[in-house]
């Protein structure tokens, strides 16, 4: 036996007090974190604010520290309000029946990048965090469970059972903006963090795809940084014009799969110009 089933309530996030009885409501489809043993009604989620504050955990780690001490997940249902990441990986956690069989050392390296990074994968599940990423278009329970088999596999396999489309692949080039405004070309870096790591607070990688496009991957170091993630989406998709639409996941921003119109040169300006404001 195991959870009940999902229900999948697109972009609907509700109060405590509306929280259903025998349910657990996963990123932001409650509010929380929330825990009410009594009736069994469970939130795990969090904001952008209470991740960067030690007293909250991530919200894939509530789950897995939960399930640690004994949780017992078996006959309840899970409430969803997007497919993403977080949502994926924390479901994947509560349907392990059996524990025992879960690599507990590989799950914990995860979830503490996942802590450490507001979210996003890096390292070793770059490519992970690659292909559950998914823009307001594809939102549908299908999806999901598409997800949760992609996982599995991955689970099993490592990236060679990830679509090719989701492996990085970067080819070296990027550029950072460092604490003082300061901006630097970058070669032979292979994600954000290789960025972040020579003292860049925002980062930006690049790959070059067919047609004279880039692909992009934008991020800041922490939500810590005064720089608008929001605002930059807004900026680049009137710029990229229409179905050539961004996406945003918290503290990082991704162009198109088939790539952007933009020139490096613009993607560069569009971030200069908002610091600038």
């Amino acid at each position: 036996m195991s959870i009940k089933s999902v229900i999948f309530r697109y972009n609907q996030e509700i109060p405590i007090l509306s929280m259903e009885n025998n349910s657990i409501y996963l990123c932001g489809a409650a509010v929380g974190p929330f825990i009410d043993v009594i009736n069994n009604r469970y939130s795990f989620d969090c904001n952008n604010e209470q991740i960067n504050n030690s007293f909250f955990l991530h919200p894939v780690k509530q789950v897995w520290n939960f399930l640690n001490i004994g949780f017992n997940q078996n006959g309840l249902d899970v409430i969803i309000k997007e497919v993403n990441p977080i949502t994926s990986l924390s479901l994947w956690l509560l349907r392990q029946e059996d524990r025992k069989v879960i690599n507990e050392r590989k799950i914990t390296n995860i979830i503490d990048k996942l802590s450490q990074y507001n979210g996003y994968f890096f390292g070793a599940t770059s490519n992970l965090h690659n292909a559950l990423l998914h823009d307001n278009m594809e939102q549908t329970l299908d999806l999901l469970w598409k997800d949760q088999a992609l996982i599995d596999n991955w689970y099993r396999y490592g990236d060679q059972s990830l679509p090719e489309s989701s492996l990085l692949n970067f080819n070296g080039y990027g550029f950072g903006i460092d604490i003082y405004g300061k901006l630097n070309d970058y070669h032979g870096v292979i994600s954000l963090p290789n960025i972040f790591d020579r003292g860049a607070i925002i980062g930006v990688m690049t790959k070059n795809v067919k047609e004279h496009k880039i692909e992009y991957i934008v991020g800041k170091k922490s939500e810590f940084i005064n720089f608008d993630m929001n605002e930059f989406v807004r900026l680049v998709n009137l710029l990229d014009g229409e179905g050539n639409e961004w996406s945003i996941d918290n503290i990082i921003s991704k162009s198109p799969l088939n790539g952007s119109m933009l020139s490096y040169n613009e993607i560069k300006n569009v971030i200069v110009s908002i610091i600038k404001s």
